[in-house]
């Protein structure tokens, strides 16, 4: 079916070993907390954010952030500014949380977990049976993106990135492949994920991070010019696929994951420049549904036409929690 075959990860005697035993804690805390009640969990997150967001540890992170949002939202205040931050280290927690969850909890207890915003959408797009590349920006619940679309029918494809920590690497292959779907390997290349769409596999397709001048553009992201890679058009049309955009939140009144599903891109760009312009418009409308939940940490902005995007990491900015 593939010209390369699918990433896999077994489990080792070799991981049992004491430099490994830290990673097998974190483990158990993980199982630990994936049966905790949900209402307790979140305050527990809560408390956590509050106490992490202003750590030296979180400097250079919290200095990214400030400067994600000021680029992208030019004429919010300060306390806006600050309440942003907040929000978002608090949905890093709240779903870090919960990634036990998708390793031991079972389907029945996922789904309860998930809500699906899509007026229908992907009853339409399953029973259309056309390949689906679904579009989304890097929010913190990714796993839970791709577990209800799973969970809702789509088997799904996609390109693992090892951590260099084989512990975590081993279980998070186990929780993405556990309910169907494959992992490639980033060497296998774009080819064999072309073909894993064309045989009825889906893709969630990330791709609004800066890869480097290279082989970017530079297109409108928030009103700013940010470096794109412009191939989104061209890889659906390999793939003969529809583009769906899509994003998950967390909703933490009613403690679910919110995938939120907007109509199928109709005409697809294939030019670079129209492409990209037209993927950063599709992630602006998705951000904005979400913003706490997008990774403003990423360093979105690292080629800026010359100019420095990043302040050094003697700068300093720190949040107002109270």
């Amino acid at each position: 079916m593939f010209d390369q075959g699918p990433y896999h990860s077994s489990f080792h005697l070799r991981l049992l070993r004491p430099r490994y035993w830290g990673h097998w804690l974190i483990v158990l805390a993980m199982l630990f907390m994936a049966f905790i009640p949900l209402l307790v969990r979140d305050r527990l997150a809560d408390v956590i954010a509050s106490w992490m967001v202003n750590r030296d540890f979180l400097k250079k992170r919290r200095l990214v952030i400030r400067c994600n949002l000021e680029r992208c939202f030019p004429d919010l205040s300060d306390s806006l500014y600050e309440q942003m931050a907040r929000e978002n280290v608090r949905a890093f927690c709240q779903t870090v949380l919960s990634l036990g969850e998708l390793m031991w909890r079972s389907k029945k207890a996922q789904q309860r977990r998930i809500r699906i915003e899509d007026d229908g959408r992907l009853a339409k797009l399953k029973a259309n049976g056309k390949p689906l590349l679904f579009l989304t920006p890097h929010t913190f619940g990714l796993d839970w993106a791709a577990r209800a679309l799973i969970l809702a029918g789509f088997p799904m494809s996609n390109i693992f990135k090892p951590t260099g920590k084989p512990v975590f690497d081993y279980l998070m292959f186990k929780y993405r492949t556990s309910q169907g779907g494959v992992q490639f390997s980033r060497g296998e290349g774009m080819r064999t994920l072309v073909q894993s769409i064309r045989s009825g596999y889906c893709c969630l397709y990330v791709a609004d991070q800066d890869h480097g001048m290279a082989s970017s553009v530079f297109a409108p992201f928030f009103g700013t010019p940010k470096c794109t890679l412009p191939i989104m058009g061209r890889l659906a049309q390999a793939a003969r696929a529809q583009v769906v955009p899509v994003i998950v939140g967390y909703d933490p009144h009613t403690h679910q994951f919110v995938l939120h599903v907007d109509e199928p891109l109709e005409t697809l760009e294939t030019d670079d420049l129209a492409s990209a312009t037209q993927m950063n418009r599709a992630y602006e409308k998705l951000i904005s549904r979400f913003p706490a939940d997008f990774m403003w940490s990423l360093k979105i902005f690292r080629n800026l036409d010359g100019t420095r995007p990043y302040p050094s990491p003697n700068s300093e900015w720190r949040i107002n929690t109270g």
